[in-house]
This record gives structure tokens, sequence and C-alpha cells, in this order.
């Protein structure tokens, strides 16, 4: 019975061990999603002039043990998107974005986004978030799409 014990415990330290995987030093930014599509009832659509309008995100995460600092994040395209947070500061860019700093893994941030729809047609954007990151230059582009519709009179 007692080698049966110790066999057990031997079994059960062996299945909890496993290679850890090592984050790398330098921060890292991962984005997800990497594109935007804002969605509502409507088949994908939001109706021209209804409120509330569509909102939508992503998740900012810091892949890496040190501090992740994000410089810039700006919103481009049509007109119907708007940057809901981060807030903009007037202190960035000439108050395009506002800096955040995201500590190590698995620490993140959320970016949301406005749409408001102002004729029926498909509406695209492109969300650019610049930081410090190691990773693909430390930039990341979000494409952002969206469908405004005219509500049915009937």
């Amino acid at each position: 019975m007692l080698t049966y014990l110790r066999t057990l415990l031997s079994m059960v330290v062996l299945v909890g061990c496993g290679s850890q995987q090592t984050l790398p030093v330098d921060p890292v930014i991962n984005v997800s999603p990497t594109a935007l599509l804002f969605r509502s009832d409507l088949n994908a659509s939001f109706i021209v002039g209804v409120t509330p309008y569509g909102t939508d995100g992503l998740v900012i995460t810091n892949g890496g043990q040190n501090p992740l600092t994000i410089h810039s994040v700006t919103l481009t395209g049509d007109s119907a998107f708007s940057l809901l947070m981060p807030a903009p500061a007037g202190d960035c860019d000439g108050g395009a974005c506002q800096k955040l700093t995201i500590d190590r893994s698995p620490d993140s941030a959320a970016i949301e986004l406005q749409f408001a729809p102002t004729a029926a047609k498909t509406y695209h954007g492109t969300l650019t978030i610049t930081s410090d990151g190691t990773n693909d230059g430390g930039t990341v582009v979000v494409p952002v799409t969206a469908v405004g519709v005219v509500k049915d009179a009937g």
C-alpha cells in the first residue's frame, strides 16, 4: 500500500509539472479583434438617425513583462465613427489620443468606438494604435466597417 501511495504521489507531481511559457521581457502589443465590424440586430446594419447608436471596441493586451506604453490612438475615415475611449487628451498629438500604460501580461486596456450613420451606405475607417511594443514596429492598424440603412416606412 505504501508503494502504491508513493507511485500515486509521484504521478500527481509529474502531472502537475510542465513547461511554463516564458514571456518576452520587452512589451508586446496584442489587439483583439484585429478588425471591427459594427453589428446590430438588423442584418449587421444601423438605422440612420436612430439612437442609441452602435458602439464596438477592442482590447489591447500586453504580451510582455515590461509595461507597454500606448503613444497614440487615432481614428481616420468616415466621420460617422468617433473614438469614445480612451478619451482624447489635450497633451497628446493635438488631442487625438490619450497615453495609456498597460502593465505586464495579462493586463489590458479597452478602446471603444461609436458609429452614428448619416446616410444609407457602407462606412469605412481605420484605427491606428502606436506603442513601444517590440512586435510589428509597435503599430497596429485595425480596419473599421459599418452599414447605415434607412428604415422602411411600412
